[in-house]
């Protein structure tokens, strides 16, 4: 199984992608956040393989990554 966490702060789109990803049983959406303050709280307690996650979202800066990814992949 495969784990994701949504990230945009349209909650339609959200909406829409859990929705699109309900159906492969490989796939189950674990997470989901409306900005990058939330997706940092959520994340170390909220085991995922995948992140879909908009670039352009508040509390992230792009290009890069967050210290916090780091730690989560290492």
């Amino acid at each position: 199984m495969i784990r994701l966490f949504l990230v945009d702060d349209h909650t339609l789109l959200r909406a829409g992608l859990r929705t699109l990803f309900q159906h492969p049983p490989e796939l189950q959406v674990v997470g989901e956040a409306k900005n990058g303050a939330q997706l940092l709280a959520q994340l170390p307690s909220t085991p995922c393989e995948v992140v879909l996650l908009d670039l352009h979202i508040a509390g992230i800066q792009w290009p890069g990554y967050h210290p916090a990814f780091a730690r989560r992949v290492s």
